[in-house]
């Protein structure tokens, strides 16, 4: 399993964090405050704020890859550390209840 992980750990990564943020994501439709179709979502209501997730989602898998931080990592910790950011970033970048 260590060397599953230590081989495909940036892909985890990078997996687990969009799981975090489609996680918000539903987390905003159940409160209506977002459209519940998610391309439409991204795409159209809110493109700016997409653009900034997936921005600062790319950072955070750059600065993973660069620093071989990954590599010395177990599972529990890489999918805990990864789902929180996703989740984290997606809070901050996104509109809050009735902005535009």
């Amino acid at each position: 399993m260590e060397a599953f992980i230590s081989s495909n750990g940036l892909m985890i990564t990078i997996l687990v964090s969009l799981a975090g943020a489609m996680i918000h994501w539903w987390q905003k439709v159940a409160r209506g405050e977002a459209n519940a179709e998610f391309m439409k979502y991204w795409f159209t209501e809110t493109p700016g704020y997409s653009v900034g997730t997936f921005g600062a989602l790319a950072g955070y898998w750059f600065t993973m890859w660069a620093s071989n931080s990954i590599d010395a990592t177990n599972l529990p910790l890489l999918l805990s550390s990864a789902f929180t950011f996703g989740f984290a970033i997606d809070s901050m970048v996104s509109p809050k209840a009735g902005a535009k």
